[in-house]
Formats: C-alpha cells, structure tokens, sequence
C-alpha cells in the first residue's frame, strides 16, 4: 500500500505500534523506516534494530509468544505522555538519519573508497 494512500493514513490515525518479527534482517527494514516517520513505534526484533534502539522502541528478546506477549504488555503500560515522546522520537530519529542527502553522501563515500 502506498504510504500517501489515504486508506493507509487513516490505518496510521489509529495506530501507536508496530510489531516486526524479522529472523533475518541485516539492519532496520525500509516497512519500519516508512511507518518510524510517520510516528509508529517500533517493536522489533534483534535483527531488525538499530543502535540505542531501546530509546525509539522495543527489542523483542526472542521470536516466540512469550516475548511477543512482553512486548504487547511493555506497550500498554506506557503512560500516555511516554508514547507521545516516543513518537517525536521516532520521527525525529528517521528524519535526521534517513534521508536523500545522507543516502547521497554514504554513496559517494563508498564510490571514492573503491576508487
């Protein structure tokens, strides 16, 4: 789905989680990237995280039901103004991190090293 598409928007109103259960991510995925801007907070998995992660969302421990379990508890338990600042960071984190000019700039890093 188009992450513009206004059936997309209104999925994302009503939204504060995301929950990724990647097994073999090298790195966080583009999906979670996508909905991080938009202010979703992550619950993913160990391969699927970043650097100081802890601070934008939550690490699931392994990939089973128990885990999965924690995490759904860990996201209800957030007092309100705690999911709101998580939000901000999130987007914050995305838009200072992923953007077309640094994509830009590790591309042209890479090119002159291989020179």
């Amino acid at each position: 789905m188009n992450v513009n598409d206004g059936k997309f928007i209104d999925i994302i109103k009503r939204c504060n989680f995301l929950i990724y259960l990647s097994g073999s991510e090298g790195g966080c995925p583009g999906g979670v990237l996508n909905l991080m801007k938009v202010g979703i907070i992550p619950i993913v998995s160990k391969w699927a995280a970043m650097d100081s992660f802890e601070k934008i969302g939550y690490i699931l421990h392994s990939l089973d039901e128990r885990s999965i379990d924690d995490s759904i508890k860990w996201a209800n338990s957030l007092p309100k103004k705690t999911v709101v600042e998580m939000k901000e960071k999130a987007i914050e984190y995305v838009s200072s991190t992923h953007t077309i000019q640094k994509y830009i700039q590790e591309f042209e890093t890479f090119f002159s090293e291989i020179k």
